[in-house]
């Protein structure tokens, strides 16, 4: 099998809807995050002025701050994510073998303002077969065999996920002429526990098929 990738001209995926993914996450998670900031300060507040506080918007506040990190993937965009894939890729695939999830490649198909609001140059299904890694998007496809891979890291997602959302999964290969790798992260999940679990299952299958991650 030689490897293969196909790159269209993005009708999809555009900065219109890198700006709506972010715009659904971030009337929520400012009401959560303005809701737990108070809660912490109404508790600062009782402890320096010695005087016990109403405990009932503190812990609101504090449940409301644990529930922004918990649910972070769905804040961040996961839901609208998965409803652009299924309806521009296709909702067929089984989801047993597919994950949905974002594909990078380096160095960036995309800079500017598009790369620096979105670490993706596409979003679709990612897959693991018996004998390649493939990835179906809205305007990139590719099929890469396992040996044409020279190795695969594993490293923590970063401030993109509060360090605790499953990790990044960056293949290093020598052929995709103008790429030196690709990098996927998983978008299919919407608590911080499924995005590792998800995470945990591709790798999984990678390690399962003869290739060893490294962190």
């Amino acid at each position: 099998m030689k490897p293969h990738i196909l790159i269209q001209k993005p009708d999809h995926f555009r900065i219109r809807d890198v700006l709506l993914i972010h715009a659904i996450g971030l009337v929520p998670g400012l009401l959560l995050g303005l809701t737990g900031s108070a809660g912490i300060i109404l508790l600062i507040i009782s402890s320096y002025i010695r005087e016990p506080l109403s405990l009932l918007p503190a812990v609101t506040g504090l449940f409301s701050a644990g529930s922004i990190v918990f649910f972070m993937p769905a804040v961040s965009g996961n839901l609208y994510v998965r409803h652009i894939v299924k309806k521009s890729v296709g909702a067929n695939h089984d989801p047993a073998s597919s994950i949905i999830g974002q594909a990078g490649f380096s160095p960036r198909i995309y800079d500017g303002f598009r790369g620096f609001m979105e670490d993706a140059d596409d979003i679709g299904y990612i897959r693991v077969s018996e004998s390649s890694f493939e990835f179906t998007g809205r305007h990139i496809s590719f099929t890469l065999p396992f040996d044409c891979v020279k190795e695969v890291r594993l490293s923590n997602i970063g401030w993109r996920g509060f360090w605790l959302y499953g990790q990044r999964i960056r293949i290093l290969t020598r052929s995709f002429d103008k790429f030196e790798g690709v990098e996927f992260i998983e978008r299919a999940s919407n608590t911080i526990i499924s995005s590792r679990r998800i995470t945990k299952t591709l790798i999984d299958r990678i390690n399962s098929s003869g290739i060893k991650t490294r962190a």
